[in-house]
């Protein structure tokens, strides 16, 4: 799907610094601005997706602008926290081999030494999975920082530069959120119309679902 998959449950994590419809002071925009920066500088999604639904919450142009380059960088962070897990697998496959083994002649029965070795292996296997899987939903929890746009400027620019961007991930990531732009702004629809032709079949299927959500008349031939 090319929709985002935002697990519920990191939404909660995000903290707003601003109220609804108020736009950052200067003051207010650098230190989102840092904060973002230094949460994706760093390799704990958590912080990543915290940082990056604030910076939505702002609604601005500046802040459209640095999701998107955030979503176009490539994820150093996610592809060591990959590699670190694939390396572990076999030596965790072993282990759990291992245990089963001992199990099996036990008659379910397992010397302590054996169990605590295998519950400490099981553990690290575990650790590297939440890893992988914290830093995989920032994409996503971009997306939805993106679906927070309600500035009209800040529209503008997500039709007419983000909607072209080089990557298909991050067009389908945009098209999403233009389907949350209220109703009113006229550029939206034709923006979504022309992302019907996009090469990517990903992109495609994200502008037909916004102009679903738009109830846009062209959406059901679409």
């Amino acid at each position: 799907m090319t929709r985002p998959r935002f697990l519920g449950a990191l939404l909660g994590l995000a903290v707003l610094i601003l109220p609804a419809s108020a736009k950052p002071t200067p003051a207010e925009w650098k230190k989102l601005e840092s904060d973002a920066r230094n949460a994706f500088a760093g390799n704990n999604g958590d912080d990543r997706v915290k940082a990056a639904l604030a910076v939505g919450g702002a609604d601005c142009l500046d802040g459209v602008k640095l999701l998107v380059k955030l979503l176009d960088t490539p994820d150093q962070a996610l592809a060591t926290a990959e590699a670190a897990r694939d390396a572990y697998e076999p030596e965790f496959a072993t282990a759990l081999a291992r245990i089963v083994k001992f199990a099996k002649q036990g008659n379910g029965q397992v010397a302590v030494n054996e169990l605590e070795l295998f519950q400490k292996k099981e553990k690290q296997m575990s650790d590297l999975n939440e890893k992988v899987h914290a830093l995989s939903a920032v994409p996503d929890a971009i997306g939805e920082a993106l679906a927070k746009t309600r500035d009209p400027e800040a529209v503008k620019w997500l039709t007419e530069e983000a909607l072209k961007d080089k990557s298909w991930r991050t067009r389908a990531s945009v098209g999403y959120a233009l389907g949350f732009v209220p109703a009113e702004n006229a550029l939206a629809n034709p923006a979504l119309q022309g992302a019907l032709a996009d090469k990517d079949g990903r992109v495609r299927s994200a502008a037909i679902e916004a102009l679903a959500r738009r109830g846009a008349k062209d959406a059901a031939p679409a």
